[in-house]
């Protein structure tokens, strides 16, 4: 799947090279692979910024060029990416073959992240557990609920795979204990086991804790993250682990 700035160069050129907003969100609508996030236009929108000597967000390459309010060209054509240019050519090829996500890429997830946390509060359940959800939306996953508290990640082009499991839990449970006597770790390593899946994560929104099963009972790797905490402290070398954590499921 294309990168967010590949995808938001390919629908200016679509759409002449200048585009207001609404119309820059329908193209990419149109032309990228997969189902959207419910966040994909605040994710349009920081990418833009991040990419734009215009805005005071700016932290990437030059590719946008702010001509009004909501209204957004491309920089000069020896700015974009060669990916970009070269997409109609190279049809067969994936764009990752060209370009890896660069540190201000990372960047720019780590701050859409943060601006939704900035708006959910843990005590609206509801609205809480939809800001978990675009969590894995914004990593690129699509997710689906498959069991009471248990969803299944999914690559956004794709359903057709389990790449992992996560179990919600609320922020005021027990993070480590469904009952007593029977833990949440426990849980999801039948629940890999029944899906086939290696990967499962267990997270309230505030804590993440992922589980590798595919090694030996005895011997099974898990990794865990202050991750409401890693938000409010931009701790961006712990995030960035955790964006190599969910490149390596997929």
């Amino acid at each position: 799947m294309a990168t967010w700035v590949e995808d938001i160069i390919l629908a200016l050129q679509n759409l002449g090279g200048q585009a207001t907003r609404k119309e820059l969100f329908a193209e990419i609508g149109r032309i990228r692979t997969g189902s959207l996030p419910k966040s994909y236009q605040a994710v349009i929108q920081s990418v833009l910024q991040a990419h734009s000597s215009d805005s005071s967000c700016f932290r990437g390459k030059d590719y946008f060029k702010k001509i009004d309010s909501g209204i957004w060209a491309l920089r000069e054509a020896g700015n974009q990416p060669a990916t970009a240019r070269q997409y109609q050519k190279n049809k067969t090829k994936k764009l990752q073959d060209y370009i890896s996500p660069s540190f201000d890429e990372i960047s720019n997830i780590f701050k859409t992240v943060k601006q939704y946390r900035d708006f959910a509060n843990p005590n609206n359940l509801d609205a809480w557990f939809e800001y978990v959800y675009e969590i894995f939306h914004i990593f690129g996953f699509a997710t689906k609920p498959i069991a009471p508290r248990l969803i299944a990640l999914h690559e956004m082009d794709s359903d057709k795979d389990i790449k992992a499991l996560v179990c919600l839990v609320e922020p005021n449970e027990d993070f480590h204990h469904i009952v007593p006597g029977f833990d949440y770790q426990s849980y999801l390593f039948f629940a890999s086991k029944h899906f086939h899946v290696p990967w499962a994560i267990l997270t309230d929104g505030l804590k993440l804790k992922a589980f590798n099963f595919s090694s030996a009972p005895d011997n099974q790797e898990h990794i865990e993250y202050e991750f409401d905490e890693i938000l409010k402290h931009e701790r961006t070398d712990s995030f960035f682990s955790i964006y190599r954590l969910f490149t390596l499921i997929k």
